[in-house]
């Protein structure tokens, strides 16, 4: 399970509980496997972030585009 606690592409909140989850998990196999459960909320929100994150570049971008077009000098044909 090191490898939960060592993801850099997203991040389990509580690795410690959902190891707890698996070892009772493993005796009654019953409901969803717990750290495909994290996993998928760990990716869900990396997701959602990325996703916020992208949308500030692209306000960003914009602006600043706007800002090059206004100072930009006008050629004449």
């Amino acid at each position: 399970m090191a490898y939960l606690a060592a993801a850099t592409g997203f991040a389990i909140a509580d690795v410690d509980a959902v190891i707890g989850d698996l070892e009772g998990w493993v005796e009654s196999a019953t409901g969803p496997n717990p750290v495909t459960a994290a996993v998928d909320q760990a990716v869900s929100d990396a997701t959602a972030d990325l996703g916020r994150r992208q949308a500030s570049v692209d306000a960003e971008s914009a602006a600043v585009k706007r800002e090059t077009a206004d100072v930009e000098p006008r050629s004449v044909a």
